[in-house]
């Protein structure tokens, strides 16, 4: 309940509603030489709210891709933004990330960490990037052989 609060607080205004435009079209993102604009955040247990939220932020920085942890959800029924497509989820009640990128740019996903383990992650290539999504637990040390050796 209290997230929620908060998450409406950080809603837009009407003065900053809606998509960015540009000569009454919305202004899709693409990949380009200037590089890739990815939005990151740790969400603490997935909401609408916070789910609009993030849409906003995601359409008003010009994101082409959103990596959620700890999201919280079992299933992919909840994981779902307009304009962006989920690359891949890994589902939790505690933990879970989440990977989406924007529908008209081009992705696969490359790999994920094996069921069970103890730190979370999934490979995104977008375009010729490969984007990680990490969740580690706070009681639990990042080393190098708790993520992809190979990425790509």
């Amino acid at each position: 309940m209290v997230q929620d609060q908060l998450a409406k607080r950080m809603l837009p205004t009407k003065r900053q509603a809606g998509r960015p435009r540009d000569g009454g079209r919305a202004v899709i993102p693409t990949v380009d030489n200037r590089g890739l604009a990815v939005l990151q955040l740790n969400v603490e247990g997935l909401t609408t709210a916070k789910l609009e939220v993030v849409r906003h932020l995601a359409d008003s920085n010009g994101a082409a891709a959103v990596l959620l942890q700890e999201t919280h959800c079992t299933s992919d029924n909840f994981l779902k933004i307009p304009g962006f497509h989920l690359a891949g989820s890994i589902h939790s009640k505690q933990h879970g990330v989440a990977t989406f990128v924007r529908t008209e740019i081009s992705w696969s996903t490359s790999s994920q960490s094996p069921p069970g383990s103890n730190i979370e992650w999934l490979v995104t290539k977008i375009q010729e990037t490969s984007v990680i999504n990490v969740y580690k637990p706070p009681p639990l040390e990042l080393s190098a052989t708790s993520l992809p050796g190979s990425i790509g």
